[in-house]
């Protein structure tokens, strides 16, 4: 399945296999019946279980909401930079983050966003969020809706995605939100986002930054620089590799290859791995 996220709710309780098996069984009857609509492969599948904010997050993921939380309340932090790889779980906790903030009594009176740069993945969300109970379509925002009015707290899904004036199909939407905000062309959509929002939050991989547009890792880290010197920089890293059965050593080994660095063939159990260098001898 595409998009089943081992170990996000795995805990190995007592006799967990044989209640597995029974789940399964039960859920097929019901399905017999017309009880139910989906089978749990499909459910399982779907955008709404992958993203789906009452998942139980793994330990790291759970350490760095929990730390999160208390930065915002504690309003020592303006910016917050969560780092993760493919698969380690970035949307699934700004999708819970997102809605624990609109949840919590405290933040009620929060204008609060959720900022998502890519036109398919914003679409999707909108879509999550219009099924989950407190969440809403229109707290999923574009970059450019940010320039519209201030926000307290704005979270920035694939942040990595961000653009700049450049190679861009947009270029005179662009200039016209640079200027709406005081700025010119040589800022970017992070720019934006900055100066829009009291408190942010940016979920970043720099091994995933698209093209010249891209905000690549040198230019993300200067814009950082001067809140860390002020201490108001925050940095969690999410570890777990959940996506893929090879876990990190297979992340690490498809970086090593990409970065010339590769110096042995990966094994695995998990996998029966083959590199070609002939596309027609596959």
């Amino acid at each position: 399945m595409t998009n089943k996220n081992s170990g996000i709710a795995d805990k190995q309780y007592y006799k967990k296999q044989e209640y597995d098996k029974k789940f399964e069984l039960l859920w097929r009857k019901l399905q017999r019946e017309k009880l139910v609509k989906h089978s749990l492969e499909e459910i399982e599948n779907s955008d709404l279980f992958k993203y789906s904010p009452y998942k139980e997050l793994n330990d790291n993921q759970r350490n760095a909401v929990e730390t999160i939380i208390q930065r915002i309340r504690e309003e020592d932090t303006n910016r917050i930079v969560i780092n993760g790889m493919p698969g380690s779980g970035k949307t699934i906790v700004a999708v819970y983050l997102m809605k624990y903030l609109t949840d919590c009594e405290e933040f009620q009176n929060k204008q609060i966003g959720f900022v998502v740069p890519q036109t398919s993945l914003r679409k999707t969300m909108k879509i999550i969020f219009k099924s989950i109970y407190g969440l809403r379509p229109s707290q999923v925002l574009s970059p450019s809706d940010i320039t519209k009015k201030k926000y307290d707290i704005l979270l920035v899904d694939e942040a990595h995605r961000l653009h700049q004036y450049k190679n861009i199909s947009y270029m005179g939407s662009f200039k016209k939100n640079c200027e709406k905000l005081g700025l010119t062309t040589e800022a970017d959509e992070l720019d934006w986002i900055i100066k829009q929002s009291d408190c942010t939050i940016l979920f970043y991989d720099a091994m995933q930054v698209v093209g010249p547009s891209g905000i690549d890792y040198q230019r993300f880290d200067q814009k950082m620089q001067n809140s860390l010197e002020q201490r108001m920089t925050s940095y969690f890293t999410l570890l777990t590799q959940m996506r893929v059965q090879g876990g990190n050593a297979y992340i690490d080994f498809v970086k090593s290859i990409f970065e010339e660095s590769c110096t042995g063939k990966y094994k695995s159990d998990k996998y029966d791995l083959k590199i070609y260098l002939d596309f027609f001898k596959i």
